[in-house]
């Protein structure tokens, strides 16, 4: 069953990117969908930029999510 509450989502989201290193935003959406959540690219990127996380390249190339851990959007 797809889940579709906003907020549920976007703590899910802070949840995955605090927990996992992911290396796309395919890799969020995938890991949104293990936890029920179907939702665009577009959503994503949304959701992403209203719990103000971006992309933080790390030493071997990858880029990591990364924002406030403190800080949750509504």
């Amino acid at each position: 069953m797809e889940k579709l509450d906003k907020k549920a989502r976007l703590q899910t989201i802070r949840k995955i990117v605090s927990t996992n290193s992911l290396e796309s935003q395919e890799d969020l959406l995938a890991a949104l969908k293990e936890e029920g959540f179907v939702s665009t690219q577009t959503t994503l990127s949304r959701d992403l930029k209203q719990l103000r996380i971006s992309k933080v390249r790390i030493r071997n190339g990858h880029s990591v999510g990364r924002g406030k851990p403190d800080e949750v959007a509504a």
